[in-house]
């Protein structure tokens, strides 16, 4: 591999305990990709596993592999587990970014006070990596929004990003709350604070919901009668994940980056969210009678509803647009005409006003474990009625103004709570009126 790199370099940025245990999944997922050990020592016999290893990792002195990346907490524990585990030491040890305090699950506590010490060095950290890049192409920022070091101080920290690198892109990954189940009772409170952030200074959004994702694996995994965990949705995600980022890292016949995913999907800088959905779920070399899916299939499974990581109502609203990676050994040809049959198939649930909406980007090594996949990333305006749920818990607690003191108390002024809940009301009124005017078309 050139030391110096192809260039397009992605620095991955991980914040929190959700965002580092999603984010060290997703580095152990595209390792297995690429014949990684677990020490950074490549295995593989594969040149295509190494020509573009340095879009995702550095290379040592000594041979050895390591990601690009910033591992950020408030707290040491969950970061003390990574660094311990069999993965731990694939990570470089500069790359652990923590402070002792903890954010107690305050977004005020995170973004305004006690964080800003973990940004400041995380942005430190940052500023090294980005020197040693040939060329960075942006950044991918991993995170849940409903925490305070998740939310309030990866909020900062996107922020920042965004200051100081403003000419390259961002991808946010943002796992959000369950609507229906919850461990944190300010959680309405952190996740339409971070929301505001996000609408403002993301330059696009991948959002997950923790118990869809659930839902989605228990589905897939219902004949081997467990009861999945935080583990398997991890993984899921990071399966995800890998798709977002494979045309990256592997040759194929069309290809997409991050850059070129956010021009084909926002169409309006604030409507920059997207759903996304992956088939099949079960890697194939788990299953006893293997069937080669067809890409008909793939495709239908694709666009279920039960299989998009977001509690929407995914067909009462329109996608603006769609990014399809196929993966694995899938002629050319067949995809293009399968996308000519999908067009006509789910006409209704496209806009009408954008001729030329689904983007495909075809790689031709898969997911470990599977012999294809597809994953997608859809700009949708369901996604207004998922934003919607978390403004109706926002405003029983505020209605109410419980909690509140243990945001003000840290300087958030009431008013500022206001005015990210507005800006997300807006958001949702934008998606409801492109329904309401493609419907009048």
């Amino acid at each position: 591999m050139n030391p110096n790199g192809p260039g397009r370099e992605v620095i991955t940025v991980q914040v929190g305990e959700c965002g580092n245990k999603l984010g060290t999944t997703f580095w152990q997922e595209i390792s297995g990709e690429h014949c990684i050990s677990p020490i950074g020592a490549y295995e593989g016999n594969d040149d295509t596993e190494l020509d573009r290893l340095a879009i995702m990792w550095n290379e040592s002195s000594t041979g050895r592999f390591v990601p690009r990346n910033l591992l950020c907490d408030m707290e040491p524990s969950c970061l003390n587990g990574i660094r311990d585990s069999k993965w731990g030491s694939l990570f470089h040890p500069n790359a652990y970014v923590f402070t002792c305090i903890g954010a107690q699950n305050n977004w005020t506590k995170g973004y305004m006070n006690e964080g800003q010490l973990m940004v400041d060095v995380a942005m430190e950290g940052i500023r090294k990596q980005a020197e040693m890049c040939v060329s960075l192409l942006g950044f991918q920022i991993i995170h849940a929004i409903s925490g305070g070091t998740g939310g309030g101080a990866g909020s900062r920290l996107l922020e920042e990003i965004q200051a100081f690198y403003s000419t390259e892109t961002t991808l946010d990954v943002s796992v959000f709350p369950s609507i229906d189940n919850s461990d944190i009772v300010v959680e309405p409170y952190n996740a339409i604070l971070s929301l505001s952030r996000l609408i403002d200074s993301a330059n696009q959004c991948i959002c997950m919901d923790n118990q869809c994702m659930f839902d989605v694996v228990q589905r897939a995994e219902f004949h081997k009668g467990i009861v999945p965990t935080f583990k398997e949705v991890n993984t899921l995600a990071s399966m995800v994940l890998s798709g977002g980022t494979s045309s990256l890292r592997f040759p194929g016949t069309l290809n997409m980056d991050i850059r070129k995913l956010m021009v084909n999907l926002v169409p309006f800088p604030r409507l920059h969210f997207y759903a996304s959905s992956m088939a099949p779920i079960v890697r194939d070399l788990e299953l006893e009678d293997h069937v080669i899916i067809s890409v008909a299939n793939l495709i239908n499974a694709v666009f279920h509803p039960n299989n998009f990581m977001n509690k929407m109502k995914l067909y009462q609203g329109k996608f603006f647009s769609t990014s399809m990676t196929y993966r694995g050994n899938i002629p050319s040809h067949e995809i293009n005409d399968q996308t000519q049959f999908m067009k006509q198939r789910y006409r209704e649930a496209f806009v009408k006003w954008i001729p030329h909406n689904i983007k495909s980007a075809i790689v031709d090594k898969c997911h470990v474990g599977f012999y294809r996949t597809i994953s997608c990333l859809g700009n949708t305006t369901a996604l207004g009625g998922f934003f919607g749920s978390l403004a109706d818990k926002f405003s029983t607690l505020f209605n109410k103004k419980a909690f509140m003191h243990w945001f003000t108390r840290e300087g958030l002024d009431e008013q500022e709570m206001l005015e990210s809940f507005q800006n997300c009301i807006d958001l949702i009124d934008t998606y409801k009126t492109y329904v309401s005017a493609d419907d009048d078309e």
